[in-house]
């Protein structure tokens, strides 16, 4: 959801537009004309905004048939009154993980709220120092940047991209509920809330069987739908973050330059990853 506005500053009101597409020239911090800044995105009712998107219009782009908001209510911490909403905090309480590498630092916010077991397998490994010291090992311009393999401490390994977590480790969920890792140290697939592969995503990478990721995953610096869990295709990697903070570093480890096998000429460290 983007605040829509006039084309001059401080023009926006109440007014705001749900992008159906990657609209990336709209971005404020692009350099063009048009300056909408985001301030929230669709959670659930995709379907909804799609049937919206599709209906038919006439000559100035009003639907034929009207399409009325009956009611937008506040959910999560109870209605508000119009005098509490002036001092009512949002707290998602989401949680957020900052990754510090050799190219600078990003955030992450996991969907803790649609993906809780996935969450809280790649939480524990970042509160136990194992993505410490880790490179990214695989790049692909115009695709994703790839991380978490415990091989890849040493960046020149021809291992990198081969490893996970020790098998049968324990895990909290973050309920507090107590899970263990399978014998070969992936967990099981979840898939559930059909996040789609979506630019600044983050993604479980596997072997393409099931159950088969660990600790890996990757960050998709374009809209890869096809590697959807819920698009019926071969490949299915179920996201589980995305990132807040620091999207230029993304993009600058996304457009680094990489030998034949994909792997940075100029090694990228994780030097820490920790809850913040």
């Amino acid at each position: 959801l983007s605040m829509a506005n006039t084309g001059s500053r401080n023009s926006g009101g109440s007014q705001f537009f749900i992008n159906t597409v990657h609209n990336k020239y709209l971005d404020w911090h692009t350099g063009g004309s048009s300056k909408h800044p985001v301030f929230a995105k669709v959670i659930k009712g995709e379907d909804v905004i799609r049937k919206i998107e599709n209906t038919r219009t006439n000559h100035a782009d009003a639907p034929l048939t009207p399409v009325k908001m009956i009611s937008a209510t506040i959910k999560g911490s109870g209605a508000a009154t119009q005098s509490q909403a002036k001092t009512q905090k949002v707290d998602s309480k989401k949680p957020v993980a900052e990754f510090k590498t050799t190219e600078g630092s990003f955030k992450i916010e996991f969907y803790s709220d649609v993906m809780p077991y996935t969450s809280a397998a790649i939480i524990d490994l970042v509160k136990t120092g194992f993505y410490d010291g880790l490179h990214f090992h695989r790049v692909i311009k115009n695709f994703m940047i790839q991380f978490g393999c415990p091989h890849s401490k040493n960046a020149n390994s021809d291992r990198a991209g081969t490893g996970g977590p020790a098998p049968n480790t324990p895990f909290k969920g973050l309920d507090g509920t107590s899970h263990r890792r399978l014998s070969d140290g992936c967990i099981k697939d979840e898939h559930k809330g059909k996040i789609s592969n979506k630019p600044y995503t983050l993604s479980m990478a596997n072997t393409g069987s099931r159950n088969s990721g660990g600790s890996q995953f990757f960050i998709n610096t374009v809209h890869n739908k096809y590697l959807d869990y819920f698009t019926g295709g071969s490949s299915k990697h179920p996201v589980f973050a995305h990132v807040t903070e620091g999207k230029d570093v993304v993009m600058k480890i996304g457009n680094t330059r990489t030998d034949g096998g994909d792997k940075p000429l100029k090694p990228i460290k994780v030097i820490k990853a920790q809850m913040v």
